[in-house]
C-alpha cells in the first residue's frame, strides 16, 4: 500500500492515480496493471510506454483484457493520432452511463466540451414510454460499479459525472422517476469516499450510518431518509459493514414513497452480478 502524495489516501501500488483526488503518483513505478517501457503491450507487443492503461496500437485495455467497450479502434501508429473517435456514440441515452469510460477517455484526448455536449444531447431522447423503471435501476447500479472500478478521479472524470450523469438523472426526474438505491456491501473507508464522491457529483443525496469519523444515530438517520424522500431527491443509502442493520426500515420507508424506483444490491460489485428491485 502507498499513500497519495496529494491527499494521503491509501491505495495499491498497481494504481498510479489516487482514486480519491486523481493525483498522479509519479513516485510510484507502474506495474502489471499498465504498460511500461520494459514490457510494452502484453497483447500486441507495442513497446510504447503507459498511456492511461490503453495500448496506443491495438486498444487493449489492461483492467479486464479488453478494449473499453470495444469502442476505441486502432488508427495510425503515431502518438499524434492514435485513435479513431466514435463520433456516432452515444446512440441511446443509456450509452452515457454504460460506456462512461470511453467518453471520459475521449474527453482526455479530444475536445471535452464537445464530448459532453454530444452525451447530453443523447439524454434528451429519454421518453416517458417503455422501460423507464428498468433503465433507472440498471443505470444506478452501473454508476455504483463505476465508483468501485474507478482508477483515476481526475478533472475529466469529475466533469463527466457532474455534467453528463447528473443531467441523465435530472431528465428522469422530469419524467417523474426518482430512485432509492440501497447498498448492503462491504466497502473499505477509502472506496466509500469514492462512492460518495461519484454519487454526489451525479446529483444524489448520500447517507450512511458512519462516514469520515461521524456517526448518525438511528432515529436521526431514518428521519433524514424520510426528509430526502419527501423532497423527491434521488438517494443512495449505504451499510458498508455489519455494525448496524437498518435495511428493513429503510426499505419500508422507500415502499411508502410515491414516484420512487427502489433497488438494493447485496451481491459483490462485479460485472454480471445481480441487484434486486423491490
Amino acid at each position: 500500500m502507498y499513500n497519495c502524495i496529494n491527499c494521503n489516501a491509501a491505495f495499491k501500488s498497481s494504481i498510479n492515480y489516487c482514486v480519491i483526488c486523481g493525483e498522479k503518483q509519479n513516485n510510484i513505478p507502474i506495474t502489471v496493471t499498465s504498460f511500461s517501457d520494459n514490457t510494452g503491450c502484453p497483447k500486441c507487443g507495442n513497446p510504447k510506454s503507459n498511456f492511461d492503461n490503453f495500448c496506443w496500437h491495438c486498444g487493449w485495455y489492461v483492467k479486464d483484457n479488453r478494449c473499453p467497450r470495444e469502442f476505441i479502434q486502432k488508427a495510425s501508429h503515431t502518438n499524434d493520432h492514435p485513435y479513431y473517435w466514435r463520433l456516432d456514440l452515444p446512440n441511446l441515452p443509456i450509452d452515457v452511463i454504460e460506456y462512461w469510460e470511453y467518453f471520459v477517455f475521449e474527453m482526455r484526448h479530444n475536445n471535452p466540451v464537445e464530448v459532453m455536449e454530444r452525451c447530453v444531447s443523447a439524454i434528451n431522447y429519454i421518453d416517458s414510454q417503455g422501460q423507464l423503471v428498468d433503465l433507472t435501476t440498471f443505470s444506478v447500479d452501473q454508476v455504483y460499479l463505476a465508483s468501485i472500478e474507478l482508477l483515476a478521479f481526475d478533472q475529466y472524470t469529475k466533469a463527466y459525472f457532474q455534467q453528463v450523469v447528473r443531467a441523465f438523472w435530472e431528465k428522469l426526474k422530469q419524467k417523474g422517476i426518482r430512485v432509492l438505491y440501497i447498498l448492503d456491501n462491504s466497502i473499505t473507508p477509502e472506496r466509500l469516499v469514492a462512492v460518495h464522491a461519484v454519487f454526489q457529483l451525479s446529483g444524489f443525496a448520500f447517507l450512511t450510518p458512519n462516514f469520515k469519523g461521524m456517526t448518525i444515530e438511528h432515529e436521526t438517520l431514518l428521519g433524514m431518509i424520510q426528509d430526502y424522500l419527501e423532497e423527491g431527491e434521488n438517494l443512495i443509502y449505504v451499510e458498508p459493514d455489519a455494525s448496524v442493520n437498518y435495511l428493513n426500515e429503510v426499505i419500508n420507508l422507500g415502499k411508502k414513497s410515491k414516484g420512487y424506483v427502489h433497488a438494493i444490491r447485496s451481491e459483490a460489485p462485479i460485472r454480471g452480478s445481480k441487484f434486486t428491485v423491490f
